[in-house]
């Protein structure tokens, strides 16, 4: 038997073609990504990546003394597609039941093709939430509108998690190559052919978000949020005839002013004209109401979590460091 052999590494496959400049590493052609020697960043480097990528920009609310403030979202795509992706793969193995899948033509080793896929899941959402570091999120809770074993496994339900990939594919290649593997699987699944494509299209981020969100039923509410505000004194108006100004003492809190109730959750990290919190959960009247917080409402840095009611909302004034900002949510 004659044994296979190679010979060294080779840097053009065209000895005739000549290189416009030095390569800069052996072996490697100039140009290129990755070939000019620096360390790799495996971070979000620009706008388009952190939309791709994270959730609510670091959650950042500016406040300015007594004055409006913003808040600005985006959604965790990438994450959520991995997240949804694991969870489906699951639910389908949970919904069904081995029976079920035999009668389909799917047997043991297709079940635990399916589970190992799974798995593959909860690794590229890890390498995903350690891209984000302290932004990641934890999983949500999805929704299917599946109720057979047919239209579990039917391309359709998975055809969007592919498509868009390239948007995204310089920082997550590795994964994403995974993935068509998957599809694959699917279309094997039902008996279709592997690779009818010539070409994948690549669509946009909010084309690929549309239909990953309805997918999406709630996600927890534990979230920290960032603040960072101005000291009084700063002239506002159309002709800065007003100036800022606070009566309260140190912050301590922030006030949640939402629906019927005014919620305070601890001021915590301060330093200078910055700090942090978690976001309040609960419901305005226990299980099986609205939530607290929910859509807009407004928040503001206080001295001191007074209780206070929809008829005397003015006896914050005397305790608001900073704030109201708009606030949004859900």
């Amino acid at each position: 038997m004659k044994s296979a052999s190679s010979s060294a590494l080779i840097l053009s496959a065209c000895a005739a073609v000549s290189l416009a400049a030095p390569p800069p590493k052996p072996f490697t052609p100039p140009g290129g990504l990755g070939t000019n020697g620096s360390l790799p960043v495996y971070k979000p480097l620009s706008d388009f990546d952190t939309q791709s990528l994270v959730s609510c920009d670091t959650n950042y609310q500016w406040l300015n003394a007594v004055t409006n403030g913003y808040a600005h979202f985006s959604v965790q795509m990438v994450v959520h597609q991995e997240f949804i992706k694991l969870d489906l793969f699951h639910h389908g193995l949970a919904q069904f039941s081995a029976q079920e899948f035999e009668a389909a033509g799917l047997t043991a080793d297709d079940r635990f093709l399916i589970e190992h896929m799974a798995d593959q899941e909860v690794g590229h959402a890890k390498a995903i939430s350690d891209m984000l570091g302290p932004n990641a999120f934890s999983p949500c809770t999805y929704q299917y509108n599946f109720t057979t074993l047919e239209d579990h496994t039917a391309r359709r339900v998975w055809d969007v998690w592919f498509l868009g990939a390239p948007q995204f594919a310089g920082c997550g290649a590795d994964f994403v190559s995974i993935e068509s593997r998957q599809q694959m699987a699917l279309r094997h699944f039902e008996g279709l052919f592997l690779m009818p494509e010539w070409f994948e299209p690549e669509i946009t981020q909010s084309m690929q978000w549309t239909p990953l969100a309805p997918y999406i039923k709630s996600c927890p509410v534990g979230r920290e949020i960032f603040f960072a505000w101005e000291l009084p004194g700063k002239q506002v108006g159309w002709n800065n005839s007003d100036v800022t100004n606070t009566t309260a003492g140190e912050p301590k809190f922030v006030a949640w002013i939402s629906q019927l109730n005014t919620t305070y959750t601890p001021l915590t990290n301060v330093s200078g004209q910055s700090g942090q919190t978690i976001q309040p959960s609960g419901n305005i009247s226990g299980k099986d109401t609205a939530a607290i917080v929910n859509s807009t409402m407004l928040v503001a840095i206080t001295d001191a979590n007074i209780t206070v009611a929809p008829s005397n909302t003015t006896a914050l004034n005397a305790h608001i460091v900073a704030g109201p900002a708009c606030y949004v949510a859900g």
